[in-house]
């Protein structure tokens, strides 16, 4: 009991920094999301097929994996991330791309007459 009451201060600053990671990743991946599935809803040739690529790959590959490529990868090429920041790009993309997808469903989940529906209301 008291080691847990010791780590207490240790475990709660750790999870304001989980909170915050947490948040940062849904809002970016949100917006990842949204605008890969736009791309794809609107079919533009070149950016439709890289963001089915993109989708196809993400949720294709362990989560851990992605991380490990997203923080050991750039410094093959000279760039070096610092952890958090590297975990944020990581669960961003990760989010982003089952996002994407939702989006994409829900969007042509949408009967044509609704569609038109709303085109005409404006």
């Amino acid at each position: 009991m008291e080691l847990a009451l010791q780590s207490l201060p240790a475990l709660l600053q750790a999870s304001l920094v989980t909170v915050g990671l947490a948040a940062a990743s849904m809002a970016a991946g949100l917006v990842i999301g949204l605008l890969s599935a736009l791309i794809r809803i609107a079919r533009i040739p070149v950016l439709s097929h890289l963001m089915r690529a993109y989708v196809s790959i993400i949720r294709g590959t362990p989560l851990l994996v992605q991380i490990y490529l997203v923080y050991y990868g750039p410094p093959q090429f000279g760039w070096h991330l610092e952890p958090v920041p590297s975990a944020i790009v990581a669960l961003s993309l990760n989010v982003g791309a089952y996002l994407s997808e939702s989006f994409r469903g829900a969007i042509e989940s949408v009967s044509k007459g609704q569609m038109e529906a709303a085109y005409t209301l404006g």
